[in-house]
């Protein structure tokens, strides 16, 4: 007994002697894999949010009755003073004052009249008082006293149509108007142009006479996308070592409460990844403000490559609470500003033993711009992370910038277009924990090369890409039965990596890589990516230097 217990003793011993010797490439950790599969549901988001085009908030306007044409010459009659009925809310008695000044103390036709209230009227306009109108009532003129009547008119009902998911509280909240004042049409503007930047749900609004003398109304109608959607993905983009073929399951609810706040559930298997996504986020501010808590959950097991033999498990799992609030809107442009609150833990084992764990907790602090124009529109972003990594009770500081700066500039042509992404990583900062770490390879960074086949805490990356029309319409166009374009592309990527002062080892990787691909619209709800890529320089890690990638889309 004395002997089989000191003989497991001795063999636990040699085996944690021999873990110990383990060491994972960063591609293998389950936090680096877990921000990977992140990056990509971003890059995702950010170019659907890039392509919607929102309404530009115009709202339809009442055409006023013209006033009576005013007969040619006429008699003239002494005009000795102006006066206004009622009292404006819109000028002071100085400004009105000063619009007819011209007219006082001279003889005038009526037609000369109407053209001082037109005077007026044209003023309204210019305050963006559309609803407001100055008429000359019929009066007794003989005392050569004029009174003009201000017709200033106010808001009455205002009606919203088309919103099944949307609560009108939600919007009303939003849209700068309110029954009984005057009609401000370009704070009215203004805040639908903000409303359908921030939201799915899109407005258009119109102004009609209302029920009484003196009011307009107005009507909104409401747009909604599908509350709810479901969307299944089938690709061969994952790691070499968890498995490449994955298959995804996402719904997402576009207004789970009726204030636009979204739910959005994840689902994702390898033949070594297992990972559930849940996103919840909700308006905060009427100026487009939106909380949003996240959590991921990523299970590993190193399926392939040279640790595959040694029974290697992971676990990441990441929670954040974010805040995004846009501070600009131009009239095609935005400007946001972002925080975020994030806690990741990450644990390896070996045949269910410990091997390694990290804690890794930041706080970001970023902005974003983005602009369109009739030739495309551009993107830019900049994130700064600072955080503690805790491995084995030691911790380790770290400060790390990121910034991103996209273009899609269409060409004369129609279905011709040029898109170039600009992506960069820098840090004072040494060793820094894998999943904040710079991977090269896969889609969204150097095709033609796996997935995170180098890495480094500093570096950028480039990609170039030609777009060009395969059939009459472009890939995504809803109800056709088949439509594609293909795009050439140029990657290259560079990272700089942190070696110990006495190794041989390289101190940077560069690689690039140039290849073709196609999107695929099949049917209404079916689309399809095929991307060939080849790589220009070697590695030997890699056992081939083409990479062919396969994505299939269903949403419904």
């Amino acid at each position: 007994m004395t002997f089989n217990m000191t003989t497991v003793a001795i063999a636990a011993l040699f085996s944690g002697a021999v873990y110990a010797q383990v060491v994972l490439p960063p591609s293998a950790d389950p936090g680096a894999i877990q921000q990977r599969r992140l990056d990509e549901e971003q890059r995702r988001l950010e170019q659907e949010r890039l392509e919607r085009v929102p309404s530009d908030g115009q709202v339809r306007q009442v055409t006023p009755a013209p006033a009576p044409a005013a007969p040619e010459g006429g008699p003239k009659f002494m005009v000795r003073d102006i006066s206004f009925s009622p009292a404006s809310e819109v000028f002071s008695a100085e400004e009105l004052g000063a619009l007819v000044q011209n007219y006082k103390g001279k003889e005038a036709t009526f037609g000369e009249l109407q053209e001082m209230a037109e005077r007026i009227n044209a003023a309204y306009r210019e305050r963006g008082v559309v609803t407001a109108r100055a008429i000359i009532p019929p009066q007794d003129i003989s005392s050569g006293t004029i009174t003009l009547q201000l017709v200033e008119g106010k808001l009455g009902a205002i009606n919203l149509k088309g919103n099944e998911s949307t609560r009108d509280s939600y919007i009303l909240s939003r849209v700068q108007a309110e029954n009984g004042t005057l009609v401000d049409l370009p704070s009215l503007q203004s805040s639908l142009l903000r409303f359908n930047r921030t939201n799915s749900a899109q407005l258009r609004a119109g102004l009609e006479p209302g029920q009484s003398f003196g009011t307009t109304d107005l009507v909104i109608d409401v747009q909604e996308p599908k509350q709810h959607a479901f969307r299944i993905g089938l690709d061969n983009l994952g790691s070499d070592v968890t498995g490449k073929t994955r298959l995804g399951l996402a719904y997402a609810n576009q207004s789970l409460l009726g204030w636009r706040d979204t739910l959005n559930l994840a689902v994702m298997s390898a033949e070594g990844l297992k990972s559930y996504s849940l996103t919840y986020a909700v308006p905060v501010t009427t100026s487009g403000g939106r909380l949003s808590l996240a959590h991921s959950q990523d299970d590993t097991k190193l399926k392939n490559g040279p640790f595959a033999s040694l029974d290697i498990t992971g676990a990441s799992s990441s929670t954040s609470l974010t805040m995004r609030q846009p501070v600009y809107f131009g009239e095609r442009s935005q400007f946001d500003v972002m925080g975020s609150v994030r806690r990741r833990s990450i644990e390896n084992q070996i045949s269910g033993l410990f091997l390694s764990g990290t804690d890794v907790d930041d706080v970001q602090l970023g902005v974003e711009y983005q602009s369109g124009d009739d030739a495309g529109y551009w993107l830019a972003n900049y994130m700064i992370s600072s955080g503690r990594a805790t491995t084995a009770a030691v911790d380790s500081r770290f400060t790390v910038g990121r910034a991103a700066l996209r273009r899609t500039h269409f060409l004369g042509t129609e279905g011709w277009a040029l898109r170039g992404a600009l992506s960069l990583q820098h840090t004072s900062s040494e060793s820094l924990p894998a999943s904040e770490q710079m991977f090269l390879g896969g889609e969204g960074s150097v095709r033609g090369y796996s997935v995170g086949a180098v890495s480094g805490d500093q570096g950028s990356t480039l990609s170039l890409e030609l777009l060009h029309p395969i059939t009459g319409r472009g890939a995504g166009a809803g109800g056709s039965a088949f439509a594609a374009d293909g795009f050439f592309f140029l990657d290259a990527g560079y990272v700089k990596i942190t070696q110990p002062p006495e190794s041989i080892l390289p101190r940077s990787q560069t690689l690039t890589s140039v290849g073709w691909g196609v999107n695929m619209s099949l049917g209404k709800h079916v689309s399809a990516n095929l991307t060939l890529g080849y790589a220009l320089k070697e590695l030997a890690e890699e056992s081939q230097r083409y990479k062919v990638g396969l994505q299939l889309t269903t949403e419904f």
